[in-house]
């Protein structure tokens, strides 16, 4: 992985030229040794030296720069490795081994020789450093100065190995934070902001979309709040430019303005924050807040280091194949480069911006609750041994090193299916291991060789179904985390097996079926995290008071837990979180005097009757569920506590709870049926979310008014049996109202201060009779309505919704409308109206609203479709669930979406899709068809609701350039059929692009016609179990595939073939299948053993991937290579083919070649050919009998645009073939035959 992408404006645009000429001229003069750049945090400190340094080795004032981050310790053996790394010096998998001594040598030898021998590798490799500096002049860049070491600490170290006349050419710059302390020693210069002009421009660069007039003021207030630096400023216009293409309901692009320029003391800080809240996931925003606890402790780690950690907590899924979980791993990763939340050094080092590390983490849940191993908390400051350096080789996480070294791994995360019962041995040399992680392990008892890993400190067993057995870890010493989870076989586990465990600092054993655990000894007190979750067979727990650093303890979903066996834990000092969710147990343990426990989570604990004293500390109790609940212990009054659930507890009189404190955000009382009268909130002042829903007995409120409740944001009282609501006025930050079901509601309140609302749900109050519908007009973020079942609604007049600019979801249903009246054609920006009230059935008033975007019939049982919906010139989509029968004939245009759920034209009672033929004029005018079957038809439900078909995601991925939407593009897509639908082959004829997933019956594309498929420019197929072929015809007249420019195929087990049949017709020079095809990308492909000849060779093909196609021998199938030629050819990706030989062809043009995990590939550049000159980035890796990259070893070629070379795991590589005057960033990893020379070459073109 590269560096960091520039994340500024070009310097010519930036305005610094003082500070860069100040630099310069130090730089230029030379006789400042320390030049320090001074700022703020995000203020563009690490771009502005890597440019400055990138101008200083281009005017020759420097050979090449060394970055070293100082948010890390360094020794002299870690700092001479860095330094060794950055110069291509190491060049095999143990970092200070040498051919010179080989591992069965090292092996044979003593302790005190063997580190005598490695003392000497290690005074080698700084001799070597040290002649190539005095050969050489480097500028030192010291990043985070003060952080974990000091300019002065580096300079110490450096001096004990670089002679004195080296050091006097040394230069420092120093990147140093203005809130670091100590002593500055240099010429300091202070580095500001960006100006007002510079903060703009580089908002609008990485924003990408054009901000509405209407929300300028706030774009302003945004730039003004992040004070102008840089990093705060990416951060926001990333996360606002991903809302502005994939708005949801959780985030438009109003609210997210909104939001990002609210008023707060630190402006900077919040600019982060909402790059956390803008995440478009829970499970990147898990990542990224496990990510943050990990830098804030341990500094900064290597890329795939951290991947690993996520895939070993649990994050990104995929416990069935690493290979899977890393690649999602590496999207989330560059997801968060992209946001500005993370950024990736040099060194490939991931570090977090420092405003993002201080932002605090206040979820309800926290990490706590959703982490498998808590490595980022179990371990100190300065504890972490971290994983090493690893790779993803060969299906596994593993440590780089020789493969002859296998015995000296370390670090090893591989999939249960690459084990069984029947590889006792494979652990047996393994005993340098310290991480292991299993996933899906398929051994019934734990191998025997694995009780001869004492340096093993984690161990991960998840997902093995199978074991029963775990004897053999007794013997693990060094144990300090240990996970075996999901084994349902496992019955016993005696606390005896972990007695040698004393190191044990997390123990997770979730889903296994014990019964108990034996209590432990006072030599375990450094567990931190106990997880026993959804241990369904567990009926106590050991004692727990021996555990005096113990942090979190989970037995949630363990259902036959009755007993603690702890009636007070006061004595676990840190403590942080509780969950015994799900359980049997009656009483709670005494925990009132835990000042760090601050989560308590007992969902559903249907025999706890009540709780004792609670600690200060305390910010979320969860008691939701509890039926049996009746009151509290006697507390103080003043808590910390943000979140109470009471949920479906037999609560009855609120005014005894002591929680209504002035901290509480959240109260949750949702089926709360013995509560009649709510008490007064005036001590809830900071109340956001109040929740009364299915109280179903509540009557009344103390409170006239919520006018006090500034803070709230959602007030739910629906099913409840209130008369009428408190008043409203002052509630400005109200985001949803939810009346929904109050049948007794006959008075409502004013609405007039509601300005943030969203949401207004008062459906099924059937006492109503009136609404103060001038209220609406100032509710221009209202998005959804539902007024469905307010049947006895008086002269209900809908002219409020001509203001409704952001209405999504209007439900009217029920609603007794004398006229549908044509106001309604105002909303020709909403994206949602359903209109299912009783005038519905009226066909003809659909006709009065022509600008509805989408139509909702689903509640209607209508026999056939009224065609005058279809008139509708703005609607997108159609929902007819029910429908029974469709006249095609009659039907004029379609819109963008249709979606027939359970319709008979697929299949449905007795008719199919073959009674009925779309007209013509129906197929020209919808620019997106999408269909699948009835649910009971496929495996799943399949639902689509992206604004971007992924066919076109496929084609901005090929074509690495922004979709933009073209009239004459039209999209199909069929999920999920077990035979095609004939009736709509006809629409093909009119699709740009195409879809087929997991369509069963089809085994070519032939099948469909070549006058149907004749105008298809993009295919993309996956999970089509039958296709055989892509392209298969005997006859010259069919001419398929001639205008196809972009073919996407991925996990088709039986493809053979791309073209199957008559060669003579490829052989017609005015034939031309495929000669327009621009992008291949073929993913999982098992059968396929070729992918073109020379007959079928596709010379307008400019990007070709190909990934996991376990057969595939050859790409293009020719004896000479030379004899093949690819002229527009610029991208190939070939990636893990186990039995690929040969390439076959030439591409003069390529500017980026990847090959990675060949192992049969001996061959990428035929001998005594031209190589592609103008290649750019050239990545070679774990290609065992790759001997030269480029052809015959006697010939240099140039390669004056390369600027990328990355060269790993390269066995029998003995020669490039090749120099490289214009290369950047070379990377040689073991490559053992490679010869010294060579890579002392190499580090010096590193710049």
């Amino acid at each position: 992985m590269a560096a960091e992408d520039e994340i500024m404006p070009a310097p010519e645009a930036m305005g610094e030229k003082t500070v860069q000429d100040m630099i310069w001229n130090l730089l230029y003069d030379g006789t400042a040794k320390f030049i320090i750049l001074h700022g703020e945090a995000g203020s563009g400190k690490t771009w502005t030296a890597r440019f400055m340094s990138e101008c200083a080795i281009r005017e020759g004032l420097f050979d090449g720069a060394l970055w070293l981050y100082l948010n890390k310790k360094y020794d002299k053996m870690s700092l001479v490795q860095s330094i060794a790394s950055q110069l291509s010096l190491l060049c095999s998998g143990d970092e200070l081994e040498d051919e010179e001594y080989n591992e069965e040598e090292m092996n044979k030898m003593e302790e005190g020789e063997q580190k005598n021998k490695e003392n000497e590798l290690q005074e080698k490799l700084e001799q070597k450093i040290s002649e190539l500096l005095g050969r050489k002049k480097y500028l030192l860049i010291l990043d985070d100065e003060g952080s974990k070491m000091t300019q002065k600490e580096i300079e110490d170290i450096l001096n004990s190995f670089i002679r004195p006349n080296q050091r006097q050419a040394l230069r420092f710059l120093v990147i140093r934070r203005k809130s670091d302390s100590g002593e500055v020693t240099g010429e300091l210069i202070e580095l500001g902001g960006l100006s007002k002009p510079e903060s703009l421009s580089l908002f609008e660069t990485r924003a990408k979309f054009q901000v509405p007039e209407c929300l300028s003021k706030a774009k302003q207030d945004i730039l003004e709040k992040s004070k102008d630096i840089p990093a705060a400023i990416i951060v926001i216009a990333e996360a606002l430019g991903y809302i502005a293409q994939h708005s949801s309901k959780e985030w438009t692009l109003k609210k997210a303005f909104e939001r990002a320029c609210e008023k707060v003391d630190d402006g900077v800080k919040d600019i982060f924050r909402c790059g956390y809240d803008m995440l478009p996931s829970s499970e990147l925003k898990s990542c990224c807040w496990y990510s943050r606890q990990l830098f804030e402790k341990h500094g900064g780690f290597h890329y795939n280091e951290l991947i690993a950690c996520w895939i070993m907590e649990g994050y990104l899924g995929f416990t069935d194949c690493i290979k899977k979980g890393y690649m999602k791993g590496h999207r989330v990763l560059m997801e968060f480069i992209d946001r500005g939340m993370l950024k990736i050094q040099e060194d490939n080092i991931v570090t977090m911006e420092k405003k993002a590390l201080e932002v605090t983490d206040d979820r309800v849940h926290g990490i706590g609750s959703t982490s498998y191993l808590g490595l980022a908390n179990i371990y100190d400051e300065g504890e972490w041994n971290s994983l090493g350096k690893i790779v993803l080789a060969d299906g596994m996480i593993k440590t780089v090193c020789n493969p002859k070294s296998w015995e000296r791994l370390s670090t090893l995360l591989i999939d249960g299916n690459k084990l069984s019962d029947g590889s006792p041995d494979f652990f047996h040399n393994l005993k340098e291991l310290k991480v292991l992680a299993v996933f899906q392990p398929r051994f019934r008892s734990v191998p025997s060789s694995l009780s001869n890993m004492e340096k093993l400190e984690v161990l991960v067993l998840r997902g093995c179904e199978m074991l029963d057995g775990v004897q053999f870890i007794s013997n693990l010493k060094s144990l300090a985390v240990l996970e075996i989870s999901d084994a349902s076989s496992l019955r016993e586990i005696g606390f005896n097996i972990f007695d040698s465990m004393t190191n044990l600092r997390s123990l997770n054993l979730s889903r296994v079926q014990i019964t108990s655990l034996e209590s432990p000894t006072k030599e375990h007190s450094k567990l931190r995290w106990l997880i026993l979750k959804e241990c369904s067979s567990l009926e106590a727990v050991p004692t727990l008071t021996l555990f005096e650093n113990l942090e979190v303890l989970d037995t949630s979903g363990a259902t036959q837990l009755k007993d603690i066996n702890n009636g007070n834990l006061n004595s676990l000092h840190k403590l942080q979180l509780i969950n015994f969710s799900q359980t049997k147990i009656s009483t709670f343990p005494f925990v009132q005097q835990l000042s760090k426990l601050n989560q308590i989570f007992l969902c559903d604990c249907e025999e706890l009757t009540r709780l004792p004293g609670l600690p200060h500390s305390l910010q979320t109790l969860d008691l939701s569920g509890c039926i049996k609940f009746s009151e509290l212990g006697k507390t103080q009054k003043h808590y910390e506590l943000k979140l109470l659930d009471l949920s479906r507890t037999p609560i009855e009189k609120l005014e005894k709870l002591p929680f209504l404190s002035r901290s509480l955000c959240s109260l949750i009382l949702n089926g709360c049926e013995k509560i009649t009268q709510f008490p007064s909130t005036s001590a809830v002042e900071k109340l956001e979310i109040l929740d009364l829903s299915n109280a179903k007995n509540l009557v009344e409120f103390v409170d006239q008014s919520f006018s006090h409740l500034m803070h709230l944001r959602v007030l739910n009282l629906s099913n409840t049996k209130i008369e009428k609501v408190p008043s409203l006025s002052g509630l400005g930050n109200l985001c949803q109202l939810l009346l929904a079901g109050c049948l007794n509601l006959f008075q409502f309140p004013k609405m007039n201060d509601l300005v943030k609302i969203e949401i207004l749900d008062i459906s099924g109050c059937k006492a109503l009779t009136g609404i103060p519908t001038q209220s609406f007009k100032f509710f221009s973020r209202l998005q959804q309505l539902n007024l469905s079942g307010t049947s006895n609604l008086k002269d209900f007049d809908t002219s409020f919704l001509k203001n409704m600019i952001s209405l999504q979801i209007v439900n009217l249903s029920g609603v007794p409308l004398k006229v549908y009246t044509p106001t309604a054609k105002h909303l020709s920006e909403s994206q949602l109206l359903p209109s299912t009230s009783s005038v519905s059935s009226q066909v003809s008033t659909f006709g009065t609203v022509s600008e509805n975007e989408v139509k909702d019939s689903s509640e209607s049982h209508i026999k056939g479709i009224p065609h005058e919906i279809l008139e509708l010139n703005s609607l997108k989509i159609l929902t007819l669930s029910k429908l029974e029968d469709i006249e095609w004939g009659k039907i004029k245009c379609l819109p963008e979406e249709m979606h027939f759920d359970g319709l008979s034209i697929f299949k449905l009672g007795d008719v199919h899709a073959h009674t009925y033929e779309p007209s013509t004029s129906t197929c020209t005018t919808y620019p997106h068809f999408y269909i699948c079957p009835a649910k009971e038809e496929g495996k799943e439900e399949i639902i689509r609701c992206d604004k971007e078909p992924f066919v076109r995601d496929i084609y901005y991925y090929l074509t690495r350039h922004a979709p933009h939407h073209e009239t004459e593009d039209r999209f199909f897509e069929i999920h999920g059929f077990h035979s095609f639908p004939e009736s709509f082959s006809n629409i093909l004829k009119f699709a740009s692009y195409v879809s087929f997933n997991d369509t069963q019956s089809l085994s070519s594309l032939s099948e469909l016609g070549a006058d149907n498929t004749r105008g298809i420019k993009v295919c993309w197929f996956d999970r089509c179990k039958n296709l055989q072929t892509i392209i298969h015809e005997e006859e010259k007249e069919a001419r398929f595939g001639e205008n196809l420019e972009i073919l996407w195929i991925s996990n088709l087990p039986h493809l053979e073939t791309i073209y199957k049949g008559n060669l003579q017709v490829l052989n017609d020079p005015q034939y031309k299948v495929l000669q327009n095809l621009k992008c291949l990308f073929l993913d999982c492909c098992p059968k396929l053993t070729n992918i073109f000849t020379s007959s079928l060779l596709p010379e307008s093909l400019e990007v070709l991937e190909i990934h996991f196609c376990d057969k595939l021998q050859t790409v293009f199938e020719h004896e000479k290579a030379t004899e093949l030629s690819l002229k527009k050819l610029h991208s190939l990706h070939l990636f893990e083919l186990p039995e690929l030989k040969s390439i076959g062809c030439v591409f003069p043009s390529l500017k980026c070649l990847k090959v990675e995990q060949c192992p049969m590939l001996s061959e990428i550049w035929p001998p005594s050919t031209q190589p592609p000159v103008d290649l750019e980035v050239l990545k070679v890796k774990s290609c065992d009998k790759l001997v030269t990259v480029f052809g015959d070893n006697s010939l240099e070629h140039k390669f004056h645009e390369l600027h990328s070379l990355h060269l790993c795991e390269l066995q029998e590589l003995n020669s490039i073939g090749g120099v490289f005057p214009s290369l950047k960033s070379p990377k040689v990893e073991l490559c053992p035959k490679l010869p010294e020379d060579i890579l002392l070459d190499l580090a010096s073109t590193r710049s």
